[in-house]
């Protein structure tokens, strides 16, 4: 029987259970969050990158670290209805081995407006989106040694013995693997300032194989995300904006409860400024529930620019290697306003 003794590979057997990539941010990834989010938004384009760098303390310069770009659109049918596009790319990397996963995926949905009597100030809306594309998974095996390569007489590590691995190819490469998920909220529009919305989508329906030996058989876990939040006025220049998130893959789960204040003066216009806190609760694979961190995030928008910055405080044993460092966030977001509709396209903000 082989035997993998380095810690990265410890490593890639637990994240064959978590698996997916995780922003702080959730309410800026939208591609990542919900398919039926894809066209969510106040204006004709959108363009979305984010970058997170996560437990730099302890791994130095072979931190966590994952990016994301998506761009989504929509196009008029009728009324208050239509249809959306868009594209997105997300890339992992985790640990000295380099495990990355990255995948890319072409997003389709549509907004129906519901339910909607003409009298009435109140605007329903439901939206479905699907998610389809490829993904690979990839490892740097020259990072790495293996069993078979420890000098039992010596005590020292032969990188010049034979790994006796059965990987597909020494570059560390999965093939490339299919994926869709799909995706359904409901949001309304009660008044300026005064929105809700939930939603739900599951990603990874196929559960593709992301083994990279020869034989082996290791699956994508289905993901079901939950998520749901609003903004309601305080005064005219205040609002809270409370929302959550909530994963369930396999037997990992993870409950993210928080909330924005935003405030916005009626002189500076086409700016306002967020602040808010984040807690992160997760069950372990001991099936302990503990909270892993406390979020603080700032977001700055600026007429159709949106940035956003996030960290993250440990609060789990894990403080005792890192010192409460968890990890840094950014995001930044371009909305094209739509001028070619009289009334503007009303959404809610997330």
């Amino acid at each position: 029987m082989r035997y993998v003794i380095t810690l990265s590979l410890i490593l890639l057997g637990q994240l064959s259970w978590s698996q997916d990539a995780v922003f702080s941010q959730f309410y800026n990834s939208n591609a990542v969050l919900n398919p039926a989010l894809t066209g969510v938004f106040d204006g004709g384009q959108r363009l979305t990158l984010q970058y997170r760098d996560q437990w730099a303390q302890i791994h130095k310069s072979q931190s966590y670290r994952t990016v994301a770009a998506s761009f989504d659109a929509k196009i008029h049918m009728k009324r208050n209805d239509f249809l959306t596009y868009g594209i997105d790319f997300t890339r992992d990397q985790a640990g000295a081995g380099a495990y990355t996963q990255q995948a890319g995926h072409l997003n389709i949905g549509y907004i129906k407006q519901i339910g909607t009597r003409s009298y009435s100030p109140i605007k329903h809306f439901l939206s479905g989106g699907l998610k389809v594309g490829f993904g690979q998974n990839s490892v740097n095996v020259d990072q790495l040694w293996f069993g078979s390569q420890f000098d039992t007489n010596n005590g020292y590590v032969d990188l010049g013995r034979p790994t006796n691995e059965d990987l597909i190819n020494m570059n560390g490469n999965s093939p490339l693997f299919g994926d869709f998920g799909l995706g359904l909220m409901y949001y309304n529009i009660i008044e300026e300032r005064k929105t809700m919305y939930i939603g739900v989508s599951g990603a990874h329906l196929a559960q593709p194989n992301i083994s990279m030996t020869e034989f082996g058989d290791v699956r994508l876990r289905r993901l079901v995300t939950v998520h749901a939040g609003g903004e309601f006025p305080v005064n005219r220049e205040l609002s809270i904006m409370p929302n959550f998130v909530m994963h369930f893959q396999s037997p990992a789960r993870m409950f993210m409860p928080g909330a924005h204040v935003r405030y916005m003066h009626q002189d500076w216009k086409e700016i306002a400024l967020r602040f808010g806190a984040w807690l992160r609760t997760v069950r372990s694979f001991d099936s302990n529930v503990i909270n892993d961190a406390i979020i603080f995030s700032a977001t700055f928008e600026y007429e159709a620019f949106l940035f956003g910055l996030s960290y993250d405080v440990t609060t789990s044993r894990l403080i005792n290697a890192n010192s409460g460092r968890g990890a840094f966030e950014l995001s930044v977001q371009y909305r094209n306003r739509d001028t070619k509709y009289r009334t503007p396209i009303k959404c809610p903000k997330m």
